[in-house]
């Protein structure tokens, strides 16, 4: 790893997941923001805090920032919230971005490949945390991912 301390945006609704996954990257000295939801993730965007890169779970609820009702929300699909995310990215800097999800859907994966921002998707609980690490470790220090 480089000399510069990493600044990663973690974007999961899962807390006890989030926890147990950015504690080795802590560890190394990374610094590490969490959003838990689509409203919060863009806000830290927005914020201007510069990122090196981004760890994006596709299913995310999406805050309360575009719908004003259960009702509105209920019709949406939470993967939608992940792939606005990855739209909303599109014309920001280039942060690479890992998609770190349970989403095995082909077509999902497929339009989420297409997004310039993402270096690699990882299916949860197909990597060891170990291997894990190296591929953040890998993509946050600018190479590509597999």
């Amino acid at each position: 790893m480089t000399d510069k301390k990493k600044r990663v945006l973690w974007v999961e609704d899962d807390a006890i997941i989030l926890w147990d996954l950015i504690t080795p990257l802590i560890r190394m000295g990374w610094e590490i923001d969490s959003a838990l939801d689509f409203e919060s993730a863009i806000n830290k965007i927005r914020g201007g805090a510069p990122y090196d890169l981004i760890i994006l779970d596709i299913i995310i609820p999406s805050g309360s920032m575009f719908y004003s009702s259960i009702t509105e929300i209920s019709k949406i699909d939470n993967t939608q919230f992940g792939v606005k995310f990855l739209e909303f990215l599109k014309d920001k800097e280039k942060i690479p971005v890992v998609v770190f999800s349970v989403v095995t859907d082909p077509v999902i994966l497929d339009q989420v490949r297409k997004f310039p921002n993402v270096e690699d998707i990882i299916i949860k609980g197909s990597v060891r945390p170990s291997e894990l690490k190296a591929r953040l470790i890998s993509i946050g220090n600018g190479e590509k991912g597999s």
